[in-house]
């Protein structure tokens, strides 16, 4: 159980990151700036717009985030049980995991178990999930939002598997994400450049961001 101090309110939210299938350019060694615009363009990520009638944040544009509720274990199942709730990405999973298993053995490991292989299906979520260091929103950047309470935010990285790497798998896989519930109205997938110019984003979204991928795309000083 996750303790819920009545001053934070604890919230998760996901970045999928999904690669990106638009021409990259060649490596250059000799020049920074070649290697950190392949680094940027390495992958898309997903964002989500809250819905008008969304008591916190409406029309904005966010990850997949939700309260960590009590029942959940660690950030990390509220983060799994959100992406669960808000999309379908546990299935493309499973169809992934499947086609790999096929490819590899000519038959599907827990074939016929769902348990089985729903298992292995969430260690490999797991294992492409990544958490970073929470940002506490403050009551003035969360504009009043739950009462004014800290809105402490646990960041996480989904990146999802270069499906085209494998010719055994779609590769339009990851273009087959759709959302679920009644939180967002739209969702797209931008280059980080576009991500961050991108507005409006609920509080603190970009830093968020940085902490879940380490600092790696964006330079938030």
């Amino acid at each position: 159980m996750v303790s819920i101090s009545n001053s934070i309110k604890r919230v998760v939210t996901i970045f999928i990151l999904r690669p990106n299938k638009l021409p990259r350019p060649k490596p250059d060694h000799g020049h920074e700036s070649i290697s950190k615009s392949l680094s940027k363009n390495e992958f898309q990520v997903g964002v989500f717009r809250r819905c008008a009638t969304m008591p916190t944040f409406p029309n904005h544009w966010a990850g997949i985030s939700g309260s960590i509720e009590e029942e959940d274990a660690s950030p990390l199942d509220a983060a799994l049980r959100e992406l669960r709730e808000e999309t379908n990405v546990g299935e493309l999973f499973e169809e992934y995991f499947l086609r790999e298993k096929e490819h590899a053995s000519g038959a599907v490991s827990g074939d016929g178990n769902g348990r089985c292989v729903g298992d292995n299906v969430n260690g490999m979520i797991r294992s492409h999930i990544k958490a970073g260091l929470h940002v506490d929103v403050i009551s003035k950047g969360s504009r009043g939002a739950f009462g004014g309470r800290t809105i402490r935010v646990y960041p996480f990285a989904l990146t999802l598997p270069d499906a085209e790497m494998r010719h055994h798998v779609s590769q339009n896989l990851w273009s087959e994400i759709v959302m679920r519930g009644t939180e967002h109205d739209e969702m797209k997938f931008l280059t980080l450049d576009e991500f961050f110019d991108l507005n409006p984003c609920v509080p603190d979204l970009k830093l968020a961001f940085h902490h879940a991928t380490s600092g790696a795309y964006l330079d938030v000083s």
